[in-house]
């Protein structure tokens, strides 16, 4: 369940955000280059670590994340798979 209140209440909702990993790029490619790269692309990018880069995105996003026609040939992106107590 997901509220949907326009109503004034005392707080607010954070967006729902959805984790994915982008693997394969060169070595030595930072995750802030990763994350400047998306940002210039219209993502809004509010966690990043790792590399593999581990990022995350707002679930609204996540469509443009998952279009071939921004990333380097050969560069994978998937949802992240998180180990257990991660």
């Amino acid at each position: 369940m997901a509220g949907n209140s326009v109503a004034d209440v005392s707080f607010k909702s954070v967006a729902t955000k959805v984790v994915v990993c982008v693997s394969r790029p060169e070595l030595g490619t930072f995750a802030d280059t990763v994350s400047d790269y998306l940002t210039a692309n219209g993502i809004h990018v509010t966690e990043t670590k790792f590399v593999n880069v581990r990022l995350c995105v707002p679930q609204s996003e996540v469509n443009k994340v998952y279009s071939s026609d921004i990333w380097p040939m050969g560069v994978v992106v998937r949802l992240w798979k998180f180990k257990t107590g991660e």
